[in-house]
């Protein structure tokens, strides 16, 4: 039900949002407020980023939350020191209520901050993803932290869940580029790393063109496996 107004924002598509979408459900009643400032966190961003009318200004929001999480001021944006009418005042207050309450850990915040500011800055300049071991990387900001920070509010923190749980979410993160191809792509980013296209013998133009041919079938048909060999 959390995710519902994100994507009534964004037209319908939900963009890179597979992991919180598919764990948000079953969190029980005494966690749900520290998932609910999460995912409102999570979905406020992806939300901007797609809502903006330029690269450029969804570049410049961003910089109001990375300050406040650079500076640990959560406490400030909880107190209204935020601009009332900007875009964070109704996420840094669920989201330091979240931070006090159950201690979440900052860095996965930043993380994810640093993932979302890379898709802007990608976007904007046009470019890619050189090979799977970049877009591993970028996983590891974007999709992994959702995870963790679930995981810290059940108090489980051992190696062996956080592995596990890092696996699904960078799974369900290619899973879901996989299946939005038609819908980045016309948004002037794709996440099909070059060494993958340069494999296949994929061709860039025809990919941007959204055309079905052998190689881009087979291209995708292997990033799907890739994808599937993670969970």
């Amino acid at each position: 039900a959390a995710r519902e107004p994100a994507r009534q924002q964004d037209g319908g598509h939900a963009g890179n949002l597979g992991p919180m979408v598919v764990v948000g459900r079953d969190v029980p009643g005494a966690l749900r407020g520290g998932a609910s400032g999460i995912d409102a966190f999570d979905a406020h961003h992806h939300a901007a980023e797609r809502a903006a009318e330029r690269i450029e200004q969804a570049a410049r929001g961003m910089q109001q939350p990375r300050q406040l999480l650079r500076r640990g001021q959560q406490a400030d944006a909880a107190q209204g020191r935020v601009d009332p009418a900007g875009p964070w005042a109704g996420v840094f207050g669920p989201l330091a209520h979240s931070i006090e309450t159950f201690g979440l850990p900052e860095t996965l915040l930043a993380d994810l901050l640093d993932a979302f500011m890379q898709d802007i800055v990608k976007t904007r300049d046009g470019s890619d993803y050189a090979d799977r071991d970049e877009l591993l990387d970028y996983c590891r900001r974007s999709a992994n932290p959702v995870g963790r920070l679930l995981l810290h509010l059940y108090g489980v923190h051992d190696a062996q869940a956080l592995r596990q749980s890092d696996a699904i979410c960078t799974a369900l993160q290619l899973i879901n580029f996989w299946q939005d191809l038609s819908v980045d792509i016309p948004r002037g980013r794709h996440y099909l790393p070059r060494s993958d296209c340069a494999t296949y013998g994929a061709c860039q133009s025809e990919l941007l063109a959204l055309q079905s041919t052998r190689e881009n079938a087979r291209l995708i048909a292997d990033c799907a496996h890739w994808a599937r060999t993670m969970m």
